[in-house]
């Protein structure tokens, strides 16, 4: 990927360490992304504990780079979610 490149994903980060963030339940059509986080995290709110990248693929489909975060909920503890399921809180 060239600097240039407007396909080129940010290299900032839209959510930081310790920050409150809350994980949207789906609507009915709705595409938020992968890493999708697990279904008792859905509408749950909790604390940044760190950002990065992670590889994603599906099966038979070519891979891809993607921003995620380990989120924090108190009855359940780390889950991983991708940037599109956070808002802030």
């Amino acid at each position: 990927m060239a600097l240039d490149d407007p396909e080129a994903e940010s290299t900032l980060a839209k959510f930081e360490p310790y920050q409150a963030v809350k994980i949207k339940a789906l609507k009915d059509g709705e595409d938020l992304g992968s890493p999708i986080p697990i279904d008792q995290a859905l509408g749950e709110s909790g604390v940044v504990e760190t950002e990065g990248k992670v590889y994603m693929c599906e099966q038979g489909e070519k891979g891809q780079v993607t921003r995620a975060y380990f989120v924090r909920i108190e009855s359940i503890g780390p889950v991983l979610a991708g940037e599109g399921w956070l808002e802030p809180e």
